[in-house]
């Protein structure tokens, strides 16, 4: 979805964010921040309902849906801000929209990264030569023997891989990883 001022008017004014009473609009937004970062709360959507439970459920979806796509397209608060301006929301409301926007834009950011099945990064091979003489089924074995650790971080966690191979298997793994970063290198070309 491209985020134009066509898109944002439409979340405004099909979610009713407009039709909102001030009171109802600040505790809305600051509900619906908090489910965005997932921090605990004891409110509940049911205690801001008030007697239009549709009309704030719709612009609880609203606001949750334009502060979630304004951070996944990277907008700067100026560009929100104008594009709320050609929405039907009053100023104060704007002001407010950009306001919780601009405080938490990167902590929605961070939800939005965590979201996803990404991949975890390498972040570092440690590898160490050991030569094996003999082992348990042959008396003479007499080859190389590689200890590899790779670390990779998903999310700010940092684990180790831990594997043992042969120098056969270790110059197969290279000649992979050589063939993935030529495929990587054609794709960006």
């Amino acid at each position: 979805m491209e985020f134009s001022d066509d898109s944002i008017k439409k979340i405004i004014n099909n979610h009713g964010i407009n039709l909102l009473n001030d009171e109802t609009f600040d505790n809305l937004l600051s509900f619906a921040v908090t489910r965005i970062c997932e921090e605990a709360t004891d409110k509940t959507l049911a205690e801001i309902y008030g007697s239009e439970p549709d009309l704030v459920k719709n612009a609880y979806t609203g606001i949750t849906s334009l502060f979630v796509e304004a951070a996944r397209h990277d907008l700067g608060i100026e560009k929100l801000s104008e594009s709320l301006n050609s929405s039907s929301l009053n100023k104060e409301k704007i002001e407010k929209l950009c306001e919780a926007f601009e405080k938490n834009k990167e902590r929605f950011k961070h939800k939005l990264e965590i979201v996803g099945g990404g991949l975890p990064h390498l972040v570092d091979v440690t590898w160490k030569l050991d030569y094996c003489i003999k082992s348990n089924s042959t008396d003479s074995v007499g080859m190389p023997i590689y200890h590899v650790s790779l670390q990779t971080t998903k999310y700010g966690d940092s684990k180790f891989l831990k594997f043992t191979c042969t120098l056969q298997q270790l110059q197969e793994l290279v000649h992979k990883l050589k063939d993935a970063v030529r495929h990587m290198e054609k794709l960006a070309n």
